[in-house]
């Protein structure tokens, strides 16, 4: 073999592997780049899953604390047109109906915060207190000559309602706010 024939069978040889050893780096740095563009795509997925679902939790919570609001305005209707500090003194309205305490109930426990679902225990217990001294004067009208003495403390009672009814209500709408 002549010198030639070496030279061009080593340039072959050597372009060979040359070309093999590109298109291996190429290759390998093609596989990386395309690992970490899936590596990336996926963790955009759990970040949009996760924004997702924060968004639906937030709007079940945004439902839920308009719900159970106007059900405690109800609430708070109900409390505020009893025993009138002017004018006659009539019956105490009726209750409102153990289905909305319930579903207000429920949409706070289902969707509020420990704090909001503190306050609405609070608030719950308010409303039974003052339900509760409302019957008390409506006792007393029916009996009138056993005393008048139950309107200070359903005046009391309504005042504490109307507390933890502001109270519960102004946190609802900071957490909304927050988000």
């Amino acid at each position: 073999m002549d010198a030639l024939t070496t030279a061009l069978i080593g340039g072959l040889a050597g372009g060979t592997i040359g070309a093999l050893i590109t298109a291996w780096v190429t290759l390998t740095a093609q596989g990386r780049e395309h690992d970490q563009q899936v590596a990336l795509a996926e963790a955009r997925r759990v970040e949009e899953r996760a924004q997702a679902h924060l968004a639906r939790i937030q709007e079940r919570r945004v439902r839920a604390y308009e719900g159970a609001l106007e059900l405690a305005y109800l609430l708070d209707m109900s409390v505020e047109r009893a025993a009138p500090f002017i004018g006659p003194k009539p019956d105490p309205p009726k209750p409102v109906k153990d289905r909305q305490v319930a579903r207000l109930n429920a949409l706070v426990a289902a969707h509020a915060s420990a704090e909001v679902k503190e306050m609405a225990r609070e608030m719950n217990a308010a409303a039974a207190s003052f339900q509760a001294h409302a019957w008390r004067v409506s006792w007393e009208h029916a009996h009138p000559s056993e005393g008048d003495e139950g309107y200070r403390p359903l005046a009391e009672a309504r005042e504490r309602f109307v507390t933890v009814l502001r109270a519960i209500a102004d946190r609802m709408a900071e957490e909304l706010q927050a988000a």
